[in-house]
């Protein structure tokens, strides 16, 4: 036989053993922050108290009672106090309590928690496991381990509020009326409000997306503030507005509607241009439409409002825009009214007649560099030379005066002499290059009498030149710079004004 001393282990060993194996168990626990509990009927019969460790403690903010056990009247306090909150401290409660009538051994589930000492908001996730049983199968012993994971559940609220939310104005986006379309299909009564801000287009061709953006926030701000806290608002466009409202009496919707459009037109931008939306709506009161259709109403009747809308807008934007561009440039009312006197003067001398054409002329020299409002201010009114950088930016004022031309002017003639207006008889003009017959009578026209007035009118970055020196100047850019025909009639009308 073999010594069988060999497999005796002494009582000291296992002591040994077991307190290396606690001080293991210690240390994974601490290193992967695992939260622990435990209940034991033998010393809690009433299984109301239980076991926690320091982190368990301290995450959810727990007092010891006398004995050194945690009550469950604490643990239930720190549930967070919103709907989200209290369901999962019921569930847990419920899991734990089919875990003592023998119904289930283990549970998982994630509570959103509120520290009930430093008011931190955390969700951690709960999981208990029964160790042993009664012989009659009552709970004798059960124990758990929470994780907190809370970094994991903000980034997933994060990343759904990202997916859900227009960035730019914190209000929920297609995507989500997309999906909330789909919940009130059933609902019997609601209202559909479809809304749009007027001449956005506009506002970004001509002061820059950065105001057309500041334009969406004030709208959306000015729908957060005044419609009900019920009312669901959805940026669904880049302009556009789809309200939800359960209110469904007219003359409510009408005085709320009429206090938006009311409120976001005081809301001037720096700009001066007051802002203006157009608005649509239709009640749903039984299940005669679909929601398909009270939407595709509501918005036509808010283009229909658009387009009433629109003569009186286009108006009071050409008045904005050109006083924005006297303030900030040297293109003054003078300077544009010389301009169309010299302007008419060679139209009648080449054959023009009617007063519409007249008309037209007036209203191009008025705007004709409309286009530098978006130029800085600085690069404008620079009394040195331009660096090339600077020079390239100062030539694309034509185009860019022309997208502003063709939102507030309803003439192609207009907006095509805005932009063509720097254009040369010989192909060496801007934006294009075009030359000859390509450029237009109304552009050709504009080139030659803005010419003269800046050369005879003193400039930041050049003198005046007199009335004999810029004659002579347009007869040697004939057929080069200026059209030969006009610039010869231009020269003679010149001459017989002396």
């Amino acid at each position: 036989m073999g010594d069988s001393s060999k497999n005796n282990v002494s009582i000291e060993e296992l002591q040994r053993v077991n307190q290396q194996l606690t001080q293991v168990n210690e240390d994974a626990i601490r290193l992967a922050k695992l939260m622990t509990w435990g209940i034991d009927f033998d010393v809690v019969p009433e299984g109301n108290r239980f076991y926690a460790n320091d982190l368990l403690i301290d995450k959810i903010g727990l007092e010891a009672g006398h004995d050194g056990l945690f009550s469950f009247d604490d643990l239930a306090k720190s549930g967070y106090p919103d709907e989200e909150g209290q369901k999962g401290i019921e569930k847990m409660f419920t899991l734990f309590q089919e875990c003592v009538e023998n119904a289930r051994d283990e549970y998982t589930v994630i509570v959103k928690h509120k520290n009930n000492i430093t008011g931190d908001v955390l969700y951690i996730e709960h999981n208990a496991k029964v160790v042993s049983r009664y012989n009659n199968g009552q709970l004798h012993i059960v124990n758990g381990y929470n994780v907190d994971i809370s970094e994991r559940v903000f980034a997933q609220h994060k990343n759904e509020y990202l997916i859900n939310h227009d960035h730019m104005t914190g209000l929920k986006n297609r995507y989500a009326f997309e999906k909330y379309i789909s919940t009130i299909k059933d609902k019997q009564s609601y209202t559909v409000v479809m809304a749009d801000i007027d001449g956005l287009k506009f506002l970004n061709d001509a002061f820059g997306h950065p105001k057309g953006d500041e334009a969406i926030k004030l709208v959306a701000q000015s729908l957060v503030e005044i419609l009900d806290v019920e009312s669901e608002i959805f940026r669904i466009g880049g302009d556009e507005f789809t309200i939800i409202t359960p209110t469904i009496d007219e003359k409510e919707i009408l005085e709320c509607l009429e206090n938006v459009k009311q409120t976001i037109e005081k809301k001037k931008l720096e700009t001066g241009i007051a802002l203006s939306i157009s608005i649509g709506y239709e009640i749903k009161s039984d299940n005669s439409r679909t929601l398909s259709q009270l939407l595709s109403e509501a918005e036509n009747s808010m283009y229909r409002q658009k387009l009433n809308n629109r003569n009186s807008r286009k108006s009071k934007s050409l008045d904005v825009v050109t006083e924005t561009l006297n303030q900030k440039t040297e293109e003054t009312y003078d300077h544009c009214s010389r301009m169309a006197s010299n302007a008419i003067k060679l139209m009648k001398r080449i054959g023009y007649s009617r007063q519409q054409d007249f008309d037209d002329m007036k209203l191009a020299t008025k705007i004709h560099d409309i286009g530098k409002i978006t130029i800085p201010l600085e690069i404008l009114n620079k009394p040195s030379s331009l660096t090339e950088e600077e020079y390239t930016l100062i030539q694309k004022h034509s185009e860019a005066g022309y997208k502003i031309t063709k939102n507030i002017v309803d003439s192609d003639r207009i907006a095509l002499a805005v932009l063509h207006h720097h254009e040369r008889e010989d192909g060496a003009g801007y934006p294009f290059g075009i030359k000859g017959n390509q450029i237009s009578s109304f552009a050709k026209i504009l080139s030659i009498v803005d010419a003269f007035d800046a050369m005879t009118t003193n400039r930041c970055y050049s003198k005046a030149v007199t009335k004999v020196e810029a004659i002579e100047e347009i007869k040697r850019c004939a057929g080069k710079q200026f059209d030969s025909n006009y610039a010869r009639e231009f020269v003679k009308i010149l001459e017989q004004s002396s």
